[in-house]
């Protein structure tokens, strides 16, 4: 099988927990990791920057912040306001192509809150002893 890349080297840090600075894609997933790419787009430097995170890095960001002190269920109950939203946005007096975009930010929003509930879940792991920081991110790429 053979792949491409995405270049992600303006996203990666330095140190431990660094990132590889090229993202395989295998074929027939370039449309999905255009979509997770205009998600992560979203939380560093549209919506995500704008409203909330400033510089900090996203795990220091009140969206695991906030989890951190009430759980995970503020994470999913966050998920589930963004989807229970989702249906209105698509009803409104909006002009086609920007109810579709209002819709896509919309549906960046909720992978950014999965994705804070998988970071979220991964820290609680590496916390009761399940391995390191990051540790299932790490074996899982």
């Amino acid at each position: 099988m053979s792949t491409s890349a995405i270049n992600l080297s303006r996203f990666s840090n330095v140190g431990e927990d660094a990132m590889p600075t090229t993202l395989q894609i295998p074929d027939g997933y370039s449309q999905w990791a255009a979509a997770v790419q205009r998600a992560l787009l979203q939380a560093s430097e549209g919506k995500g920057r704008r409203h909330y995170a400033g510089d900090l890095a996203f795990d220091q960001q009140p969206i695991l912040q906030i989890a951190r002190r009430y759980g995970i269920g503020f994470l999913l109950g966050q998920l589930d306001k963004k989807i229970e939203e989702l249906p209105g946005l698509a009803r409104s007096s909006r002009r086609s192509a920007q109810r579709h975009e209002v819709q896509i930010q919309e549906l960046c929003g909720i992978v950014n809150y999965a994705v804070a509930a998988i970071i979220y879940l991964e820290d609680e792991v590496s916390r009761s002893g399940g391995g390191g920081p990051n540790a299932a991110r790490a074996n899982s790429i």
